[in-house]
């Protein structure tokens, strides 16, 4: 059981949740790529938001060198 949990968090991690979706899914690669897109942008777009509240945060008792999170 344990390394069945571990491999199936491993990869919903690396998906950002979308790994259970394509994995049951026998539909073309192409759905498979787009579903895997939008889950990724979706992602990027919810750690851009926390990255700019931690920011703002810190900017309250700190000199920030930069005022907006810079993407990687």
């Amino acid at each position: 059981l344990r390394p069945w949990m571990e491999k199936n968090e491993a990869q919903s991690e690396f998906l950002g949740g979308a790994g259970n979706i394509i994995e049951g899914s026998d539909s073309v690669p192409i759905l498979n790529k787009m579903l895997l897109d939008m889950s990724m942008g979706n992602t990027m777009g919810v750690g851009y938001n926390i990255g700019s509240l931690v920011t703002n945060e810190l900017s309250k008792v700190t000199k920030m060198h930069k005022k907006e999170p810079v993407h990687a």
